[in-house]
């Protein structure tokens, strides 16, 4: 007869049926080394900045969407350890959308709009929600974008027209019809 016990439950179902005390030993040193490999949140953290370190575009852009996942629930942002997590951020953002992530440009984009991975600039936010709509129209919202535009001046459209037409360059390697 083989059993297969992978849980406290179905151990102590073993034993019921007569299981020997050598395989319940067995067992029971696998469940603890299997416990061992629960991810803690330390853990997943360190993974996680392991991965963003190394260019991982998803764990970069991760890592830069939740500063939670790496400095635990409701970080200080006053902190040297937010302060470096924000560097971090606003870096791995840049240099995913530098490798053409249209995800990472939309975290940047929306970074710019809070203000809290990099200084709110509504101008930057425009250029890179501008870049967003040029790539695929379901990408950012036209209402939205109306709304940004609302609030620059013409002098700030322009500036944002050109950033949009840049970044577009280069996440693409296309220019953009203007």
């Amino acid at each position: 007869m083989y059993l297969k016990a992978s849980s406290p439950e179905e151990l102590a179902f073993a034993r019921l049926i007569g299981a020997s005390q050598d395989y319940e030993a067995t067992v029971l040193r696998k469940l603890e080394e299997c416990e061992t490999l629960q991810p803690t949140a330390e853990k997943a953290a360190k993974w996680l900045v392991m991965a963003a370190n190394q260019g991982s575009i998803e764990a970069q852009i991760a890592y830069a969407t939740s500063p939670e996942s790496t400095l635990g629930p409701r970080p200080d942002h006053e902190s040297h350890e937010f302060q470096e997590w924000k560097r971090n951020a606003s870096s791995y953002l840049y240099e995913s959308m530098q490798k053409g992530s249209v995800d990472a440009l939309s975290a940047l984009a929306n970074a710019y709009g809070t203000g809290l991975i990099v200084p709110r600039s509504v101008v930057k936010e425009y250029a890179l929600q501008m870049t967003l709509e040029r790539i695929n129209p379901a990408y950012s919202s036209r209402k939205h974008l109306e709304e940004l535009r609302s609030i620059l001046t013409p002098a700030q459209i322009e500036e944002a027209r050109k950033t949009s037409k840049s970044t577009y360059l280069t996440l693409t390697g296309n220019s953009p019809d203007l």
